[in-house]
């Protein structure tokens, strides 16, 4: 094994921390509780308009989700007024998605969409209808207890979404409501609970707070709003202004520390935080590798994991050091090791 490693740098904070915010703000409503197979079944209407993503997916959370990726996704893009797309994620980030042509425009009225997970296949429906299914070998990974997470936000890659447009705001996608199906021995599924959303349940629910690379908004609780039995989720133009915490005499050893490197490939890196999470700050400019910047970096869901792009590819032959000098972090080397 060739291993590399990582340096990082340690920050007093004597001065004032800042943090900018982003230009737009969206919301995502999680549970708090995890779900292994059922039925997942929502009524909604989408939001309409080029780069917006609506959403009802589940997703494995766990500090370990980068190598036991379980993901599986029904999100619609605002861009088509006649599609929706699912999608299951598994293993290292392995994606198997289809685009599904709808009868009707999403963003108009609200329909009804349901996928069934079960160890044998994943099958999606719209309005009681199955429409697709997959059944591959891929589906016995799917094997992981996941969140039921709903979310609109602007995404950062116009060749899936679309050009954006700050014009069109404020937007919103609606969720008239959500229910779950237990998945029993006897291979049926069994209605545990629907909710109406007439209000905020909060011990079935929680707001996020977090963004994540690629997407251009902050998720904040005030974007979600419940009115006349429906939650709506807001995409809204904000002018938040630069958020200064109080001066510390104290040292910043101890939080955001990095837990673990791997290299996923020649030019990139996965790194893993632990403690309070500094993730969501560090993109690229904080990174170098033998003194070339990173091209990228790419904040997971959980808030914990980054994956680091590189210029060039780690060499066969010298011990590389990547180094980091962004918010949070004391001095640390991590040991990265190439299989």
């Amino acid at each position: 094994m060739k291993k590399y490693i990582l340096t990082s740098f340690v920050l007093l904070l004597c001065i004032p921390f800042i943090t900018k915010a982003k230009e737009y703000k969206g919301a995502e409503l999680r549970t708090n509780e995890t779900f292994l197979y059922g039925r997942f079944e929502v009524s909604m209407k989408s939001a309409a308009g080029s780069g917006i993503v609506s959403s009802l997916f589940t997703f494995y959370d766990n500090p370990d989700f980068t190598t036991n990726w379980n993901e599986i996704d029904l999100e619609i893009l605002g861009r088509y007024n006649n599609e929706a797309q699912f999608n299951v994620i598994e293993g290292r980030h392995k994606m198997h998605e289809h685009r599904q042509v709808l009868a009707f425009n999403p963003h108009e009225e609200f329909h009804t969409y349901a996928f069934d997970w079960t160890p044998e296949y994943i099958a999606w429906s719209v309005d009681g209808q199955e429409v697709y299914r997959q059944d591959g070998e891929h589906i016995a990974r799917m094997n992981k207890p996941q969140k039921i997470m709903m979310n609109i936000w602007i995404s950062e890659f116009y060749d899936w979404t679309g050009p954006w447009n700050d014009s069109i705001l404020p937007r919103s996608a609606q969720y008239d409501y959500v229910k779950y199906y237990e998945y029993k021995k006897d291979k049926t599924f069994n209605l545990k609970w629907t909710d109406d959303f007439n209000s905020w349940n909060m011990e079935r629910w929680s707001a996020a707070s977090h963004t994540f690379d690629g997407n251009k908004v902050d998720f904040t609780s005030d974007n979600i709003k419940f009115k006349n039995g429906k939650l709506i989720l807001i995409l809204s133009k904000e002018a938040m202004p630069v958020r200064e915490t109080e001066t510390e005499e104290k040292s910043s050893e101890g939080k955001g520390q990095i837990q673990e490197v791997k290299m996923v490939d020649e030019k990139q890196l996965r790194v893993t935080f632990q403690g309070d999470t500094y993730a969501p700050y560090a993109n690229k400019k904080y990174f170098k590798v033998d003194g070339k910047g990173a091209i990228k970096t790419k904040l997971h869901r959980d808030l914990r994991t980054l994956d680091v792009y590189l210029q060039e590819p780690l060499s066969e032959q010298t011990t590389n050091k990547l180094e980091y000098t962004g918010p949070g972090l004391k001095l640390q080397e991590v040991e990265i090791e190439k299989k």
